[in-house]
C-alpha cells in the first residue's frame, strides 16, 4: 500500500530535471540523425523537378529547332515579353528578328527566373562541348544548347547526373558538373546540338 502511495505522489509532482535532460538529449540525437537524411531527400526532390522540367525542354527545343532551324536561347535575367527578338520558347519574335517558322509556344509556362536551389537556370546557345557517351572524345560538334545552372549543392548535382545519365560521371554525359568550394556545383545539362 505505501508503494502505491509514494508513485501516486510522484506522478502529481511531473518531470525530474534528469528526465528532462534525457530527453532532451534523446531528442537531439534524433534530430542530429534526421537533419542529413532530411537535406538529402530535399535535394533529391529538387533533382526531379529539375529532372522532370529538363525532359519536358528537351521535346520544346526539338519542336522549336524542327521550326525554326535555330536553337533557342533564353536567360532568367531577361523578360522574354520584353525582349520578343531574342529566340525564344514563350515569345512570338518580331518579324525583325529574322526567326522563320516560330510555331510556339514550345512552353506552356514562363520561364523561371531561378533554379530550384536558388541559383542560375539559363538555356545557352555556345559552344561548350559534350562527351555524351563517356569515351573521353567529345561528342558534341559546333554550336549546343545547354541548360546551365548554378548555385546546386553538390549532391544535388551528383543526383541530377544520376537522374538524365544513369551513372555518377561528372564529366561525360548529357549532365556534366563541376564542383564549387563550400558544397556547391555548377550544372551543364545538354538539351540538343
Amino acid at each position: 500500500m505505501r508503494r502505491v502511495q509514494r508513485v501516486e505522489r510522484r506522478a502529481g509532482r511531473g518531470l525530474s530535471a534528469v528526465e528532462i535532460v534525457g530527453t532532451l538529449g534523446v531528442l537531439g540525437v534524433l534530430s542530429g540523425v534526421m537533419l542529413p537524411f532530411l537535406d538529402h531527400q530535399v535535394d533529391r526532390s529538387r533533382a526531379v523537378h529539375i529532372a522532370r522540367d529538363f525532359q519536358e525542354l528537351e521535346s520544346a527545343v526539338a519542336r522549336y529547332q524542327h521550326d525554326t532551324q535555330l536553337l533557342p536561347i533564353q536567360y532568367s535575367g531577361y523578360d522574354p515579353s520584353e525582349h520578343p527578338d531574342v529566340q525564344n520558347l514563350i515569345v512570338r519574335p518580331t518579324p525583325g528578328a529574322r526567326i522563320r517558322g516560330w510555331n510556339g509556344p514550345y512552353l506552356s509556362a514562363a520561364w523561371p527566373r531561378r533554379n530550384a536551389w536558388g541559383g542560375r537556370l539559363d538555356l545557352v546557345l555556345s559552344t561548350r562541348q559534350f562527351d555524351r557517351d563517356g569515351d573521353g572524345k567529345v561528342d558534341t560538334q559546333a554550336a549546343n544548347s545547354y541548360l546551365y545552372l548554378t548555385g546546386v549543392s553538390a549532391r544535388g548535382a551528383r543526383e541530377l547526373d544520376r537522374l538524365i545519365d544513369r551513372k555518377r560521371n561528372p564529366h561525360a554525359g548529357q549532365a556534366i558538373y563541376e564542383e564549387m568550394p563550400r558544397g556547391a556545383a555548377t550544372v551543364y545539362l545538354l538539351v540538343a546540338d
